[in-house]
């Protein structure tokens, strides 16, 4: 990513759920909280933001 550059992951567990997605180590997640859901057919959306140094994410969960 280029610097003062969005990108939006949207991330969908199929039927049977349970999968797991480690995100990236360096990206630092607003309030902490980086456990995607693992129920089935849960749709979860991470949003960062690159300043240049650092990715900065949100993560917004649990959308069926």
């Amino acid at each position: 990513m280029t610097t003062g550059s969005n990108m939006v992951l949207v991330i969908r567990q199929d039927s049977t759920g349970s999968r797991i997605m480690t995100p990236n180590s360096s990206y630092k997640f607003a309030g902490g909280s980086k456990t995607l859901s693992t129920a089935a057919n849960a749709i979860d959306i991470i949003s960062v933001f690159y300043d240049g140094t650092t990715y900065y994410a949100v993560l917004t969960k649990g959308f069926a």
